[in-house]
């Protein structure tokens, strides 16, 4: 379904998915899960945030969130399928460990979405479902009072005996 065969052609509206999930990696729901994590608030990068010259001379600081922000790349690889992720930290084992908490999170809660998007469907298709059962069941009812008010159970037994009585007068 993901990949392109002979078969099947470009997924429709591929890149706008693509697209859509670079914008989630990069949420602030996602991103602050990460800061969130102790893991993270332990490394170098996060307890000692590097400054600019300018941040220098104006003596202001970034939110750990903007740096997070400006350090992490995420980039759809164009024509494919691939999302390239990357990020940039002083330390090797600080960048891993903080773009491994970004993958994580960005699993976790497209996951939470999904399951999300299921129940509201499964909602949706009992309601549906409830619906149309009563809908059959008020049909149910006009028909047993038609056959009460007919006086037999099965109207078509009436139709054939008119017919029968029909083809004799006929006869």
């Amino acid at each position: 379904l993901v990949f392109r065969t002979e078969d099947n052609g470009m997924i429709p509206l591929y890149d706008s998915f693509v697209n859509t999930q670079v914008s989630v990696m990069r949420s602030l729901t996602v991103l602050q899960r990460v800061l969130d994590q102790q893991e993270v608030q332990k490394t170098q990068w996060y307890m000692t945030p590097s400054k600019s010259l300018v941040q220098r001379l104006r003596g202001s600081l970034t939110t750990p969130m903007e740096r997070l922000r400006d350090d992490l790349s995420v980039q759809p690889r164009s024509r494919t399928e691939i999302i390239d992720v990357s990020f940039i930290a002083r330390s090797d084992k600080d960048a891993k460990l903080i773009l491994d908490a970004v993958l994580d999170q960005y699993l976790k809660y497209t996951g939470e979405m999904f399951d999300a998007t299921e129940d509201k469907l499964d909602r949706q298709l009992e309601d549906q479902y409830k619906s149309k059962e009563n809908e059959i069941q008020g049909r149910e009812q006009v028909c047993a009072e038609l056959r009460r008010s007919l006086g037999t159970e099965t109207p078509a037994e009436l139709i054939s005996a008119k017919r029968v009585r029909l083809d004799e007068t006929q006869a």
